[in-house]
């Protein structure tokens, strides 16, 4: 018989003959068939992991595209919202509030515990055909030398990112402060907001960055979703080489420019990608000038459609035609139709959007496999149940089934 053992690293399947010397209940079978399952066994022992992809031993950016184990590779990637807060927070709440009885509830979706054992979160993305995860993470708990910092935190993303990896996916490690509407106060205080790059962000980055240094399929993002406090040619001017705003509401809040945290995670010997995003969502006025030695920087945006207004739509201005000479993914999008672009745009949007970022070569990350009415209805319910539209704008909808087949693509 064949027996296929799983990797419990980033390695290749190994499958070797196993001889048994029990009488098979299959003994008493006609020869003919005995026969044909000798020539279809292979290719049935192989079906139910037909759909992995090749496990990610490493990540690396030639030119303007991504390379997986030295292949151009386009990124299939699913988020995992469930360690965006420090788990001791998450518990302090999770029996006050709907938002952290789902994320403690994600955790042990993430890890298989509990009713999730034998087909958890990673499991479910690795059906879809993904190669890549996003972990959402808390800033604060990763800043050393901030109030904050959990040790805890830290094994604990220690445990997800190994975990992802045993599995062969590429992992994005992707920073954030707590900006999420849902969450309660005591979350928004444990991780305050900033709109680019700051001191928090550079610590954890480099926090990051040593802990990671070895694993060539571990890629860093910085801040999620940065945003221009003042005129866009100052903002970029902040998010690249850092600075005071003097007004508006962060004047006096000082930023790190990105160039300043590329050059210290070089000088800590990190090799591996670092993920920028745009501001706002857009990379039209950007001034160039990032600096990195090893090039090995990605950009990306997340072009969620909004209210459908025409620049929310203008995917060529605002990323298409910056990723024919960048390295770019997109490392967040999906579309609720409960959103206004719906009756502007159309319920064929959606599908429009993921047409083009498949003609353009770009890599997409959804969101998320962990959130109720996302990718999934409700995983707590069902790990079958992806968000589809309905007929009308009005039936509540979203595009899970429109990813989970563009990835089969």
């Amino acid at each position: 018989m064949l027996e296929i053992r799983r990797p419990s690293g980033p390695v290749f399947m190994r499958v070797r003959k196993t001889s048994g010397h029990a009488r098979s209940p299959i003994a008493k079978v006609p020869v003919t068939f005995l026969l044909l399952w000798s020539a279809l066994s292979p290719f049935l022992a192989f079906s139910s992991a037909s759909h992995a992809a090749q496990p990610v031993a490493s990540v690396d950016v030639v030119g303007n595209k991504l390379e997986f184990n030295g292949e151009p590779t386009i990124v299939k990637g699913v988020i995992f919202q469930a360690f965006a807060n420090d788990k001791k927070n998450i518990l302090a709440c999770q029996h006050l509030e709907p938002y952290c009885q789902r994320n403690a509830e994600a955790r042990a979706f993430y890890f298989a515990q509990g009713q999730y054992a034998g087909r958890g979160g990673l499991d479910l993305a690795n059906e879809w055909n993904a190669n890549t995860v996003r972990l959402n993470i808390d800033q604060a708990a990763l800043d050393p030398d901030g109030s904050f910092y959990s040790s805890d935190y830290v094994s604990e993303l220690k445990q997800a990112t190994s975990l992802a990896r045993s599995k062969g996916f590429a992992v994005i490690l992707a920073l954030f402060d707590e900006r999420n509407r849902k969450s309660p106060q005591t979350l928004w205080k444990a991780n305050p907001r900033t709109p680019l790059d700051n001191e928090t962000t550079l610590r954890a980055a480099k926090k990051l960055a040593q802990t990671y240094k070895d694993d060539p399929g571990v890629i860093i993002e910085l801040l999620n979703e940065p945003w221009s406090p003042v005129n866009r040619k100052r903002g970029w001017e902040l998010w690249r080489d850092g600075g005071v705003p003097k007004r508006g509401k962060f004047a006096g809040a000082r930023f790190v420019g990105v160039n300043r945290i590329i050059s210290e995670l070089r000088a800590d010997k990190y090799p591996g990608i670092i993920i920028l995003q745009g501001l706002g969502g857009s990379f039209k006025g950007f001034p160039g000038g990032v600096e990195d030695p090893l090039k090995k920087v990605v950009y990306s945006v997340h072009p969620f459609f909004g209210n459908g207004d025409p620049e929310k739509l203008d995917w060529d201005g605002n990323f298409g035609e910056f990723a024919t000479s960048h390295p770019f993914l997109v490392t967040a999008w999906i579309s609720p139709s409960n959103k206004g672009w719906c009756e502007r745009a159309g319920l064929g949007k959606p599908k429009e959007f993921l047409d083009y970022v498949r003609t353009k070569g770009i890599g997409l990350v959804a969101y998320a496999m962990d959130v109720t009415q996302e990718l999934l209805v409700d995983f707590r319910k069902s790990r079958d149940d992806a968000t589809h539209y309905g007929s009308t704008c009005g039936e509540r909808g979203n595009a899970g089934e429109l990813i989970k087949a563009h990835f089969a693509g």
